[in-house]
C-alpha cells in the first residue's frame, strides 16, 4: 500500500462506527483503518452498500453520515 501523508497518529479509522485511531505500520506509515479486521471488512463492502449505510445514518441522527451511530437505542 502506498504511504499517505494525510493520515497521522490522530486519524480515526474509516470503518463506520469505529472511533479508534488508525494502525501505524512498522515503516512509519499509517493505515486508513485501526487494524486488519476493519480493513478486510471494508474491502468486502460494495460502494453501493456504503451509500445505503450513509443514507441510513443521515436519517437516524441527521448528520452528514460521519459521526456516531448509536445502536444501543
Amino acid at each position: 500500500m502506498c504511504s499517505d501523508t494525510s493520515r497521522g497518529a490522530s486519524t480515526i479509522c474509516q470503518y463506520p462506527t469505529c472511533d479508534k485511531n488508525v494502525w501505524r505500520d512498522p515503516d512509519g506509515s499509517f493505515s486508513s483503518y485501526c487494524g486488519m479486521t476493519h480493513r478486510l471488512a471494508m474491502a468486502n463492502i460494495s460502494p453501493a452498500a456504503m451509500c445505503k449505510v450513509s443514507r441510513l445514518w443521515d436519517s437516524v441522527d441527521g448528520s452528514d453520515g460521519v459521526g456516531s451511530f448509536d445502536v444501543s437505542a
